[in-house]
């Protein structure tokens, strides 16, 4: 199958992996642009003058992310999407 997600009937299909894979990097993303924050702060921090009043920065870091996936299951001209079966994957 290819990168691109699939459309059909107002929904949007993609494989497992490629969205695992997108959340992964969603993670990622989100502890970079935290760490960026934070080395800003860090370097203002470092910068001010001796004697002023500047508060030390905060680090934040993702320890336990949880992930929750819906798949329904159904067949090409099979049952109506309200008759499809919803099934919710265990968090890991």
């Amino acid at each position: 199958m290819s990168g691109r997600p699939i459309t059909q009937g107002g929904t949007q299909r993609s494989e497992l992996g490629a969205l695992l894979a997108g959340a992964v990097r969603a993670v990622v993303g989100a502890q970079d642009v935290l760490d960026d924050h934070a080395r800003e702060l860090a370097q203002e921090y470092a910068a001010a003058e001796l004697g002023t009043l500047v508060l030390p920065p905060l680090w934040y870091s993702f320890d336990s992310v949880g992930i929750d996936i819906e798949v329904r299951e159904g067949r090409a001209g099979g049952p109506s999407q309200s008759e499809t079966e919803m099934t919710s994957l265990p968090r890991t």
